[in-house]
């Protein structure tokens, strides 16, 4: 469907920004919340950064169009 590929690209373009939007104190994804025009971001993470765990979504116009769910962890080199 023509409608699903635009919202697709759409929707990756919009998350290109959130993700360039990302702060050295909290490097999980993106931020918390990010909007722009009809698309809004939100992201709930757990743990810090030698351990964390993630959810982000994105809504255009209120209805969910993407979700991920993420962890990582610091490795630890010798």
């Amino acid at each position: 469907y023509q409608g699903d590929l635009e919202l697709t690209r759409n929707a990756y373009s919009f998350l290109k920004k959130v993700l360039l939007s990302v702060n050295e104190e909290r490097p999980f994804r993106g931020p918390i919340v990010f909007e722009d025009d009809d698309f809004r971001y939100r992201n709930e993470i757990k743990g810090d950064i030698k351990e964390f765990r993630g959810v982000e979504n994105i809504f255009k116009k209120g209805t969910e169009v993407y979700k991920l769910s993420y962890g990582g962890r610091l490795l630890a080199f010798k």
